[in-house]
C-alpha cells in the first residue's frame, strides 16, 4: 500500500500491470545474468581467482539489471550511484569494443530500473528508516527513477 500511496493510484496501476518487460520495449541488447548479484555471491579464493555463487536467479536479460540490484541492495545509501553507473557504461562499452548509442543506453537504464524495482523496491521500501536522511534521499532515488520510467511508458 505504501508504493500505491507514493506513485499515486495511476502509476501504480501502469507498474502493477507490468508483467513482461520484453513486451514494453522492442529492443535492448540481453546478456547471461548473475540475476541477483551482491557482495555475499563472491568467493575472493585469491587475487587473481574470484568466482561468482549463487546462480539460482540466472538468465537472459538487460545487463544493467545486475548492476541496479547491485545498487539498490549492496551499495551504500550516501555512495552517489551515477558514479557507479557511469563507471559501468565505459567499461562495458570498452569490453563490447564500442559506444553505445544514447537511446539503447537509455533504454537499458529503464529496462534496468523496471527489473530491479519490480524485483525489490517494496522490499527496499518496508526496510528503510524514512526518517534517516541518507536513506530517504536512496528511496526518493528509486521512486523517482521509477516514476520517470512509468511517465514515458
Amino acid at each position: 500500500m505504501i508504493l500505491k500511496d507514493i506513485l499515486g493510484e495511476n502509476l501504480f496501476n501502469k507498474y502493477d500491470e507490468i508483467k513482461e518487460i520484453d513486451s514494453i520495449f522492442s529492443y535492448y541488447p540481453k546478456t547471461f545474468l548473475h540475476g541477483d548479484y551482491r557482495p555475499d555471491n563472491t568467493l575472493y579464493i585469491n587475487q587473481n581467482d574470484i568466482r561468482i555463487i549463487d546462480w539460482a536467479n540466472s538468465g537472459c536479460g538487460p545487463c544493467t539489471l545486475d548492476v541496479f540490484w547491485y545498487l539498490m541492495t549492496s551499495v551504500n545509501v550516501k555512495f552517489d550511484k551515477t558514479i557507479l553507473l557511469n563507471y559501468y557504461k565505459m567499461n562495458l562499452e570498452n569490453y563490447i569494443g564500442y559506444k553505445l548509442t544514447r537511446r539503447t543506453w537509455d533504454t537499458l537504464l529503464k529496462v534496468g530500473i523496471l527489473a530491479s524495482c519490480k524485483m525489490y523496491l517494496v522490499s527496499l521500501l518496508a526496510n528503510s528508516n524514512l526518517e534517516d536522511k541518507y536513506e530517504y534521499l536512496n528511496i526518493y532515488y528509486w521512486i523517482e527513477n521509477l516514476k520517470s520510467v512509468l511517465i514515458d511508458l
